[in-house]
């Protein structure tokens, strides 16, 4: 909704050049769907077609590899 109102308000400022419009707009809505796709892409980064694996969260936390790799004992 905020990428709408930006869109109009450019075409607003904008108006009295065709060119300049066609062309800032044209730059913003693709950066605006770029923005959308990736956070669509990457809404569940652990499964799916680009899913990702645990290291890299890994490498940042290696005490996590502790946690992981720990059986639980049974009291």
């Amino acid at each position: 909704m905020e990428a709408i109102c930006v869109l109009a308000a450019i075409a607003l400022v904008h108006s009295d050049n065709r060119l300049a419009s066609i062309l800032v707009l044209g730059a913003f809505a693709t950066g605006v769907a770029t923005c959308v796709l990736l956070i669509a892409a990457y809404d569940r980064p652990f499964i799916g077609q680009l899913a990702i694996g645990p290291d890299p969260v890994l490498q940042v936390m290696p005490e996590g590899r502790a946690a992981t790799t720990m059986k639980p004992t049974n009291r």
